[in-house]
């Protein structure tokens, strides 16, 4: 995300910005098959992926930000038929 959106009503707290990087292959076989590997945030980046509004950050006393999914590996098999 390059740029952050405003997290209050006040416009005085934005979301940080951040970059992420992950790879995906998949590779197809001959009837149907497919395995595959999805690999993201590599760099285990602490990110924020979602946020609430409130009115005023200066005077809210609640967590508005939801931390996003650390390094992860996804590795699987498809077959059509």
């Amino acid at each position: 995300m390059p740029t952050g959106a405003f997290v209050d009503y006040a416009n005085t707290l934005k979301v940080p910005s951040y970059v992420l990087f992950g790879v995906q292959a998949s590779y197809d076989f001959k009837h149907g098959l497919t395995v595959f590997l999805d690999a993201r945030n590599l760099g285990n980046k602490r990110y924020v992926s979602d946020f609430s509004t409130v009115t005023d950050a200066r005077t809210a006393n609640t967590a508005v930000f939801y931390p996003g999914t650390g390094r992860a590996v996804y590795a699987g098999v498809r077959y059509k038929f």
